[in-house]
């Protein structure tokens, strides 16, 4: 027989309503079927820009799940462009998003837009978002198919080319030649520089754009670096010693020239960028460059710990998260290529991910870690091999690190064993299976982290039970962190109700904060609460964003 432990704990049972029903006129039904709240437009634009739409989610499609993002964004531009803008400018600068697709994309929907003002604004800070070649190939592709190529956009392009310091701009023709989307034809600087009419702004410019459009080499005037990508491509020449004169990146080197790896150690020696090196480790220790004690070992491990390389680089913690999983593995996900794993240089990329956030200072708060480990959440992130549930967990690791008053969860209704059973037919104030403390901590590393997370039994999605748990628990709670995909319609008591009930009985007027590890359009926690929050969960200021609202310093 089930326990009424709405009886036991004294709560009036007629408050209480089921998940599947609304509790308040303004919920919404989610796409699991419960009823939750709507997230604001601006948090919309904040969920596509951070985390984006591809691959859509358990419930939703990509294509239906851009669409409905789209439409909102569409609504915000015509509302307030100049924000849409700014919101774009920020993610994309402080490196908060794992790709920069979503904010070349949201950009070039504000250069195309009827909003004169708009327009110009978005087109003049277009080299703060594309800053790189293969980013203005992408705006080029996104904005090509949205509007006409006016004076405006022309200018803009011009400037991005006239403006650019340039030795960087040679490497940057070099680097980068042309880039093709998905669908589309490709661009090139050609292209980009006919269509554009632009008119160089030096000699030293118009010699790059003779190289570029019509293969013309001028000794006096072209910067070194493009002599050296030149000389790279010919035959019997040594290749290590051009890297080393030139400074040549990776792209400039020829593919069978990888296999040496001198080659490598001569880039690292030249300060190999650092997303560079984190995209290349599987191919540095495939080419027998990682060797335990070796030079190039020390190299890659100390710039994997270098706080100020990891800020410059902008390094994303999902990206950190994704070189992690591949190179942990010792084979390729889509290739037939393995590497020995130098666990030196694997152990320093576990420190990397945990770096790539911006810097947190603890709450001193009592947090409750709750990840739902339902199974929708077992949907993959843009991460192969990562499901929205490991990203949860490694993300909740990040607050256990740097709090020290902390328990950690994870729940998924009517999953085998868990805490708190009873019967589905109970009524009122109850729990299915399913909570239990996580099996991780802050000390394991992210393969294990990963590997355990993945053993996690799945059910349904309940996001009351880490509340009512900590009710039945007596636990002292100062804020509630559930890390989910706010798909909840399992439980007999909304969230929002079971905090209530928990800040009645305790006394105490707790916090939850809501980490959304997906891109739709609910949330559990009420918006008209100031001492609830929604938040982004692939952020990467989101850990600090959290332990500033726990702690009351916005």
């Amino acid at each position: 027989m089930a326990k009424n432990y709405a009886k036991m704990s004294g709560m009036k049972t007629k408050n209480v309503t089921p998940q599947t029903e609304k509790a308040r006129p303004e919920q919404v039904m989610n796409e699991a079927g419960g009823y939750s709240f709507e997230i604001g437009d601006f948090q919309k634009l904040n969920r596509f820009l951070i985390i984006g739409t591809e691959k859509g989610t358990y419930y939703t499609g990509e294509r239906k799940l851009t669409k409905s993002s789209v439409s909102n964004i569409t609504k915000l531009i015509e509302k307030d462009g100049k924000a849409v803008v700014d919101r774009v400018v920020k993610v994309s600068d402080e490196g908060l998003a794992q790709k920069n697709d979503q904010a070349l994309f949201v950009l070039a929907l504000c250069a195309s837009c009827d909003n004169a003002e708009t327009r110009s604004y978005a087109l003049h800070n277009l080299s703060k978002v594309a800053r790189i070649s293969t980013h203005l190939f992408t705006f080029a592709t996104f904005v090509d198919g949205m509007r006409g190529w006016g004076t405006g956009l022309q200018k803009a392009i011009s400037r991005w080319y006239n403006e650019m310091n340039t030795d960087r701009l040679a490497i940057q023709v070099c680097k980068y030649a042309s880039r093709k989307v998905e669908g589309e034809m490709p661009w090139s600087h050609r292209d980009l520089l006919r269509k554009a009419h632009t008119v160089p702004a030096s000699p030293e410019h118009a010699a790059i754009y003779q190289y570029v459009t019509q293969g013309v080499m001028k000794a006096d005037e072209l910067p070194e670096y493009v002599w050296g990508h030149e000389e790279a491509k010919k035959d019997g020449v040594n290749v290590p010693e051009l890297v080393t004169k030139y400074r040549l990146f990776r792209e400039s080197v020829p593919t069978e020239a990888l296999k040496d790896p001198k080659v490598w150690e001569a880039m690292l020696d030249n300060g190999m960028p650092i997303t560079a090196m984190i995209r290349n480790l599987s191919n540095m220790s495939k080419n027998g460059v990682l060797k335990p004690m070796s030079k190039c070992e020390k190299i890659v491990t100390n710039a994997l710990k270098d706080d100020e390389l990891l800020e410059k680089g902008r390094v994303h913690p999902m990206n950190v998260l994704s070189a992690f999983r591949t190179y942990s593995s010792g084979q390729s996900f889509r290739g037939s290529g393995t590497w020995t794993v130098n666990q030196k240089v694997l152990s320093a990329l576990n420190e990397t991910f945990y770096k790539s956030f911006k810097f947190i200072e603890p709450s001193g708060k009592n947090i409750l870690i709750a990840i739902d480990a339902s199974g929708s959440m077992s949907y993959p992130t843009t991460v192969p091999g990562i499901s929205c549930r490991d990203a949860a967990a490694v993300l909740a690791m990040v607050t256990a690190r740097t709090e020290e008053n902390y328990h950690i969860t994870y729940f998924s209704s009517g999953s085998s064993g868990g805490w708190g059973r009873r019967s589905s037919s109970s009524k009122g104030f109850g729990y299915k299976d399913g909570i239990n403390p996580f099996p991780c901590g802050p000390e394991d590393r992210l393969d294990t982290i990963i590997s355990k997370t993945n053993r996690l039994p799945w059910g349904g999605t309940d996001c009351a039970l880490p509340i009512l748990y900590a009710m039945k628990q007596n636990l002292d709670v100062d804020a509630f962190m559930i890390l989910t995909d706010n798909d909840t319609y399992a439980g007999n008591i909304h969230p929002f109700e079971a905090l209530k009930e928990y800040r009645r009985r305790s006394g105490k007027n707790s916090k939850l904060v809501t980490v959304g590890m997906v891109a739709n359009d609910f949330t559990i926690a009420d918006p008209s609460d100031p001492r609830q929050l929604d938040i982004c969960g692939f952020d990467s200021s989101t850990p600090q964003l959290i332990s500033n609202f726990i702690s009351d310093k916005f």
